[in-house]
């Protein structure tokens, strides 16, 4: 039992250490650049140096949805409610301070599943409404996959949708060189490609 403990301890030390801070970006957002969470919405805090490792500590928690963290500083504040897409009582959710970093995590409409062999990661289309089927899940529309860049989602990939044909998007950041648009699907044509699963 000892042994297990260690290696959870290890594994999360691992990933403090080496995650890349585009998580921030690709699976969280921003509302607002100088607020943090009220009083009231604060569910845990710990004192935690950046704020990629806070957003991490968060990810280990199951129920947590929001961070704050202090420029800076080191204080990190958690919450488990999302404060950024709830917008029907967002002003009686912030609380302006300068010096602060709140990101809610962002729930996209659709994941990203390869193919489970492991000479390769892409598949023909049958094999990927399978590989959906296989995540209890079914493979996305077009539309899943407009609304997850709308979302913000921030991918670079091709991959099968319930049209037949398989595509890929560029988040309005505009980051991936893959495609030129940021506007709509661009279609590959591809033979093989990733799958888009519906994410219940």
């Amino acid at each position: 039992m000892e042994m297990i403990y260690c290696v959870i301890l290890l594994l999360h030390m691992f990933v403090l250490q080496v995650l890349p801070s585009e998580i921030i970006y690709s699976k969280w957002k921003r509302r607002k650049e100088e607020c943090k969470l009220l009083h009231d919405y604060v569910t845990d805090q710990q004192q935690i140096q950046n704020l990629n490792r806070c957003i991490v500590a968060c990810e280990m928690q199951h129920d947590c949805e929001t961070v704050s963290w202090q420029i800076g500083g080191n204080l990190c504040l958690f919450s488990n409610k999302n404060v950024v897409d709830d917008k029907r009582q967002a002003y009686l959710k912030w609380e302006h301070s300068d010096g602060w970093s709140t990101y809610s995590k962002v729930h996209y409409p659709v994941s990203r599943v390869m193919n489970p062999e492991p000479d390769s990661d892409m598949m023909n289309y049958e094999e990927a409404v399978q590989a959906c089927a296989d995540q209890g899940s079914t493979i996305a529309t077009p539309s899943d996959l407009e609304d997850a860049r709308n979302a913000g989602m921030d991918t670079c990939a091709c991959g099968w949708l319930s049209s037949g044909d398989n595509g890929g998007i560029v988040s309005l950041s505009g980051s991936c060189d893959l495609f030129n648009s940021t506007s709509g699907i661009e279609y590959c044509g591809n033979p093989r490609a990733i799958a888009w699963c519906q994410l219940n």
